[in-house]
């Protein structure tokens, strides 16, 4: 179920899966997932460092909304991470949230973002109710995700030299692979990169070709790192799907 999972997203559930084998709980409850969010939402970090109960950020914050949440659960004795532990029906409602508003914002993938937007959306759940506590709220949340996105529009640059001058030229090849091409995608996803393996340098490029996630260069993920798009100074040849 966590195929349209962001790395990002990914290791939150991990660390929401520890959270629970630490509390010796059967299942995963939204509070391991707070907790989980916590590690890696700088968005989560800033509003609970600037709201009105301001707290510091990791590892203070976790330690704060740790003991806030122990207090109002049953502590048992720790349990062996088991990566079959399974989610709670108020967890799954919270993803399921999470992947509505993923689709809504026409992301390809769930973000850390989408999980925090997921969890104050279920009111009914602990992990929202701390929240709310450090005024943590759905509008604040969303407020700050448009506030960061315009930041990271206006502050767009290349993830590596090489990228810029190497891969957003559809027509260069190098070492008998294809350039990788840049398109918009019906999925959401504002690129996919792709390298085409013509079979002699004289053959046409195939349409079918090998997604590339990451640099080749600097190893960074593509998609977070282009998702508000590629920066305006040096606009590549777009195709869409």
């Amino acid at each position: 179920m966590f195929e349209r999972y962001s790395e990002k997203a990914r290791r939150v559930i991990f660390f929401a899966r520890y959270e629970c084998s630490h509390y010796g709980s059967p299942v995963i409850e939204s509070e391991h997932l707070l907790l989980g969010l916590l590690c890696e939402t700088r968005l989560l970090q800033h509003l609970l460092k600037s709201g009105p109960r301001a707290i510091d950020v990791l590892p203070r914050a976790i330690d704060v909304l740790r003991k806030e949440i122990e207090k109002q659960i049953v502590v048992r004795p720790r349990i062996p991470t088991d990566s079959n532990i399974p989610l709670s029906s108020g967890c799954t409602r919270v993803l399921q949230f999470a992947a509505e508003e993923s689709e809504r914002q026409s992301h390809g993938y769930v973000e850390p973002e989408h999980l925090l937007l997921g969890l104050l959306l279920d009111d009914q759940c602990l992990g929202t109710r701390v929240l709310q506590a450090h005024e943590v709220t759905l509008s604040s949340v969303r407020e700050e995700i448009t506030r960061q996105a315009e930041v990271q529009k206006s502050e767009r640059q290349w993830c590596c030299t090489d990228f810029q001058a190497r891969c957003v030229r559809s027509s260069k090849k190098e070492e008998g692979l294809a350039i990788v091409f840049v398109f918009s995608s019906k999925a959401g996803t504002p690129f996919h990169l792709e390298y085409r393996r013509p079979a002699s340098p004289s053959d046409p490029i195939p349409t079918n070709g090998i997604k590339v996630q990451f640099c080749p260069w600097c190893g960074c993920d593509l998609a977070e790192w282009y998702k508000f798009g590629l920066p305006e100074s040096e606009p590549a040849a777009t195709e869409q799907s």
